[in-house]
């Protein structure tokens, strides 16, 4: 049989575990509303040219500056598109460019080339020439582990 003082010390530990469940659901929400401010996406396609050619591989990346949401689209022959629902969040966002030589290839310049873009409702579309000027040089002793 348990003593008054350990059941007062248990109901005292359920009840405060009960409280904590009870503000931490309040706090967060049950769901509903979709239309946080970070969870509409949008299509994102354009072209990427490196010193005037073609960026051969890579990544368009997106961060949404109010939610921290992100939203990627790979760069395949020079242009970029969104895939199935990846795209860049409505709103200000900082775009971040990674170029490489083929898939899974050398990094055609250092660094990332970032610059803040605002995402409308209607999608982003922009052609960008990246100049090396602009961008770090490429590490000449980049080595891919992967390569056997």
């Amino acid at each position: 049989m348990l003593n008054k003082a350990t059941s007062r010390t248990s109901f005292l530990h359920c009840t405060a575990v009960a409280l904590g469940c009870a503000t931490f659901f309040a706090i967060i929400g049950c769901g509903g509303d979709t239309a946080l401010p970070g969870r509409d996406r949008v299509s994102a396609s354009g072209k990427v040219l490196f010193d005037g050619k073609p960026v051969p591989a890579g990544g368009v990346s997106f961060l949404h500056k109010a939610s921290g949401n992100t939203g990627y689209c790979p760069i395949t022959n020079g242009e970029y598109e969104e895939e199935d629902g990846q795209g860049p969040v409505v709103g200000e966002n900082t775009m971040t460019v990674v170029g490489l030589e083929m898939v899974d290839g050398k990094p055609l310049w250092g660094g990332n080339y970032s610059k803040e873009v605002v995402i409308g409702k209607d999608g982003f579309k922009e052609d960008m020439t990246i100049m090396a000027a602009d961008v770090q040089p490429a590490d000449k002793n980049y080595i891919n582990v992967d390569d056997e």
